[in-house]
C-alpha cells in the first residue's frame, strides 16, 4: 500500500467534513486547545516583536552583520542544544508545569530587556544573553506544547491542530516584524520589549488554569539520562522515524540560506534598508501562513510523501526565483512560494513524528525532531554564510535551491513511517468540548 493511500485511510474521518474551513475549525471545539491556541498566538506575536526590537537595538549598539546575525543565533541555538532534554522533561513531568515554567522564564526575560533598555544600560552582551535565555525557554516549551496537543484533541483532529499551530507561528512572522518595526520606529525598542512581556503574561495566566485540565502526570521513576538514552535509541532504531529525522535535518540545512542571508540580500540586491528587509520577510511569512492553513487539506488529498516531495521542489523553485529576481516584486513572489512550501514540509514532518511515536516517547521524539531541523539550520547558517562570503548571496541561494531539488531522490531510501501509533497510546476522547 502506498504512503498516499495509507494517509488517506488514516485521515478518513477528516474527509467526511463538509469543507476545508470545517476541517480547520474542528480543534476549536475543544476548549483547552482553543484557549491555549489564542494565548499562544498573542505570545508568538510578542516574541516576534521582541526579536525585531532586539535586532534593531543591536544595529544601534554594534552595527556589524556578525553582531546583528548573532541575535538570531542566540535565539535559535538553544533549541538545537537543549530541545532533547526538554523532551525528556515533557515525558517525565507534568507538561503543564514544564510549559508554565518556560513561559514564566520568557516573561522574566522580556521584563529584563525592558528594564535594561529603559535604564540605558543595555550592552550587546546583555542583549545576547537575554535572547539566549529566552531561546532556552522556547526550547523547553515547544516539545511539551506539541506533545500535549494529542491530549487536547482526538487523533482525527491532530493534522488540523498542527496546521493551526503552524499558522500561529507564521502569522506572527508575518505581522510581528511589521508591528515590531512600527513600534520601534514610532516609540522605541523598549516599547517592543514591554509589549512582549505583556503577551507572555497572558499566556502564563491561561497555561496556569487549563493546559491539561484535571489530568496530572506523575513524576518519572526512571533517571532522566536513562529516559534520554531510551528516547534516542527508539527514534534511531525505528526506520520510519529515523528517515524522517534525517530528511528534516537535511531540509533545514539546505533551506537555511533564506533565514540567514535575507537581511543582506535585501541590502545588496535592492539597496534597501530595514523597510525592504521587513517587506521581504513579510512576504515569506505570508506564504508560510498560507501554507500552514492549506497544509492539512493538501495532506489529505495528496498524502504526506507526495506533499513533501512536491513542496520540496516548490521551495527550491521559490529560492531560485528569489536568487535571480530582477525586481523586488519577483523576489517577494519567490519568497512567498518558499514560505508556503517550507511550512507545508516542516508541519508534515512534525505530524509524521507525532503520529508515529507512542505516547510514552512522544516528547522526546518531537524534541529530537526540533533538534535535527534547527541543528540543520544552525550549521547551514554558518556554512552558507561562508559560501556567500567567498562567492555571493545570489550564488548561495541558487546552489541551495539546486541541492534541494537533488535531495528529493533520497526519499525512497529514507521512507516515512508506514503506520500511525499515536492512536494506540492516547485516549481518543481528549479534552471534552
Amino acid at each position: 500500500m502506498t504512503d498516499s493511500a495509507q494517509d488517506r485511510i488514516g485521515q478518513a474521518p477528516q474527509r467526511t467534513r463538509a469543507s476545508w474551513f470545517a476541517t480547520l475549525s474542528g480543534p476549536f471545539a475543544y476548549r483547552t486547545f482553543a484557549s491555549i491556541w489564542v494565548a499562544s498566538l498573542i505570545g508568538n506575536l510578542g516574541g516576534s516583536v521582541q526579536t525585531v526590537s532586539a535586532a534593531w537595538l543591536m544595529t544601534s549598539m554594534a552595527p556589524s552583520p556578525t553582531m546583528v546575525s548573532l541575535v538570531q543565533t542566540a535565539s535559535t541555538l538553544p533549541i538545537a542544544l537543549f530541545a532533547l532534554m526538554s523532551g525528556v522533561a515533557a515525558d517525565a513531568w507534568d507538561r503543564r508545569s514544564v510549559m508554565l515554567v518556560s513561559q514564566s522564564l520568557m516573561f522574566v526575560v522580556a521584563l529584563c530587556l525592558t528594564a535594561l533598555a529603559t535604564a540605558g544600560v543595555m550592552t550587546p552582551a546583555w542583549l545576547l544573553l537575554c535572547m539566549f535565555i529566552g531561546g532556552c525557554a522556547t526550547a523547553m516549551f515547544q516539545p511539551a506544547w506539541q506533545s500535549a496537543v494529542t491530549e487536547q484533541v482526538p487523533v482525527r483532529e491532530l493534522s488540523a491542530a498542527i496546521a493551526l499551530d503552524s499558522f500561529s507561528l507564521n502569522f506572527a512572522r508575518t505581522a510581528g516584524p511589521a508591528l515590531g518595526g512600527l513600534i520601534v520606529a514610532s516609540v522605541s525598542a523598549r516599547a517592543g520589549f514591554l509589549l512582549s512581556s505583556l503577551s507572555y503574561a497572558g499566556l502564563v495566566v491561561v497555561l496556569s488554569r487549563q493546559i491539561r485540565g484535571a489530568t496530572t502526570r506523575k513524576p518519572a521513576r526512571e533517571p532522566l539520562m536513562k529516559m534520554l538514552a531510551e528516547g534516542v535509541r527508539y527514534c534511531f532504531q525505528t526506520p520510519g522515524i529515523r528517515g524522517t529525522l534525517i530528511r528534516s535535518s537535511l531540509f533545514g540545512f539546505l533551506g537555511s540560506p533564506v533565514w540567514a542571508l535575507l537581511p543582506l540580500f535585501a541590502k545588496t540586491q535592492f539597496g534597501g534598508e530595514a523597510r525592504t528587509y521587513g517587506v521581504l520577510l513579510a512576504s515569506f511569512g505570508a506564504g508560510a501562513a498560507s501554507g500552514a492553513l492549506g497544509g492539512a487539506a493538501f495532506r489529505t488529498w495528496l498524502g504526506r510523501e507526495t506533499l513533501i516531495r512536491l513542496c520540496t521542489l516548490t521551495f527550491a523553485a521559490g529560492v531560485l526565483l528569489t536568487a535571480w529576481s530582477p525586481v523586488q516584486a519577483v523576489a517577494m513572489l519567490g519568497l512567498a512560494i518558499a514560505g508556503g512550501s517550507w511550512v507545508a514540509v516542516v508541519s508534515t514532518y512534525n505530524l509524521t513524528i507525532q503520529t508515529a511515536s507512542p505516547a510514552w516517547v512522544a516528547g522526546r521524539s518531537l524534541s529530537l525532531f526540533h533538534s535535527c531541523i534547527v541543528g540543520g539550520l544552525a550549521i547551514g547558517t554558518y556554512l552558507w554564510g561562508i559560501a556567500a562570503t567567498r562567492s555571493s548571496i545570489n550564488t548561495a541561494f541558487a546552489v541551495s535551491g539546486l541541492l534541494m531539488v537533488a535531495s528529493v531522490v533520497l526519499a525512497p531510501w529514507l521512507p516515512l513511517p508506514a503506520q500511525e501509533r499515536v492512536g494506540r497510546d492516547v485516549d481518543s476522547g481528549a479534552s471534552q468540548p
